[in-house]
């Protein structure tokens, strides 16, 4: 059998873990995402440095 034979075969023998799987992906990227915008990672190349 084929990788992509066994990958489909797991897929549908156990759709509860591809369904956790996928939740627990996006939450880490949604997780992510706000962690960057809290500590302003995501926006560092937009500001401007303070002149003093």
């Amino acid at each position: 059998m084929s990788l992509k034979d066994n990958i489909v075969n797991m897929i549908t023998a156990h759709p509860k873990l591809v369904t956790f799987g996928i939740g627990l992906a996006i939450t880490f990227v949604i997780g992510t995402a706000i962690g960057m915008i809290d500590h302003n990672q995501a926006f560092a190349l937009r500001v401007k440095p303070v002149e003093g």
